[in-house]
């Protein structure tokens, strides 16, 4: 049975489409330049096409590098499970024997849009581990509200939620188990606080990513 990873916020790697520059992901990234973030403002999403810019998402990240030191992210999740057993695959192109994935998406869209997005791919993954497959999926963050969304109304809209519509098609696969790591299920007074004083992730020398 398979198992997905679904990051949270900052979770993912972000690069630019043309150059194949990372914009986001690099121990660098969190030190400067003090820009306050801002290159990685995005412009409202088309909800036809779900693009707004020229950035797109990279790996999911598993260690960031400082100097010397190593700052570990989602990389103790893949090895713990590779440990026992679990064959880690790519989303994009699954193999039958492979049993874990991590999910990339890029982490300054909509949630509603990136929920879709998951069950796309869900959906797809049953090409390889046929109809009616069961997923268990691992939640960190801001990645547990997606899942907690995708799993009460599929693919919809928020429109089409709201309107109480039946999640139509019917999916190709069934979600066993939800784990939720870190998940602010009541709000989050942290969270309120960076939206007011910005956000940093390394003190003193670290750059703050404003509200």
């Amino acid at each position: 049975m398979p198992v997905v990873l679904v990051p949270g916020i900052t979770g993912t790697a972000l690069k630019d489409q043309s150059s194949g520059e990372p914009v986001w992901g690099l121990g660098r990234h969190l030190v400067g330049p003090r820009d306050g973030g801002y290159n990685l403002v995005r412009p409202l999403v088309d909800p036809l096409t779900e693009t707004a810019d020229d950035l797109v998402a990279g790996e999911v990240l598993r260690r960031v590098r400082l100097g010397p030191a190593t700052k570990p992210v989602y990389g103790p999740i893949a090895e713990r499970l590779t440990q026992h057993g679990f064959v880690e695959g790519d989303l994009h192109d699954p193999k039958p024997e492979q049993n874990y994935f991590p999910f990339a998406y890029d982490w300054r869209a909509d949630n509603v849009l990136t929920a879709a997005k998951l069950r796309r791919t869900l959906d797809k993954l049953a090409d390889v581990r046929g109809n009616g497959y069961a997923v268990d999926l691992i939640c960190q963050s801001n990645g547990a509200h997606i899942c907690r969304y995708l799993l009460k109304y599929g693919g919809m809209s928020l429109t089409e939620a709201e309107a109480g519509r039946d999640a139509t098609p019917a999916p190709r696969f069934r979600i066993r188990k939800i784990i939720l790591v870190g998940t602010s299920n009541g709000g989050s007074l942290r969270i309120l606080r960076e939206v007011h004083r910005g956000r940093k992730y390394l003190p003193v020398i670290g750059r703050t990513l404003q509200p």
